[in-house]
């Protein structure tokens, strides 16, 4: 799949409340221990980044990762996966 095409925007969903602002990515299982590039210069923060693995409900956590720039974060699980970014937990 190539990250560039509009297509993987439909997989994007986005927020922002007075907590903070979040995002959550599906990645389709096509991408399974690929890497995922995303463009966190939305904030010069902290982020804190979790997978959550669709097909058994895990999560695994990530922790933190640097705003400000692009990140590339590889995925961790089998099958269809949420990538949850947020500036807060």
């Amino acid at each position: 799949m190539d990250l560039d095409q509009p297509r993987f925007l439909k997989h994007l969903i986005g927020s922002k409340d007075l907590g903070g602002i979040s995002a959550s990515i599906l990645i389709p299982k096509e991408m399974i221990k690929k890497i995922v590039p995303v463009d966190l210069s939305i904030s010069t923060g902290p982020i804190w980044v979790e997978w959550f693995n669709v097909g058994t409900g895990e999560s695994v956590v990530i922790g933190t990762a640097n705003g400000g720039d692009i990140q590339n974060f590889g995925v961790p699980v089998n099958g269809d996966a949420i990538l949850y970014l947020g500036t807060d937990k």
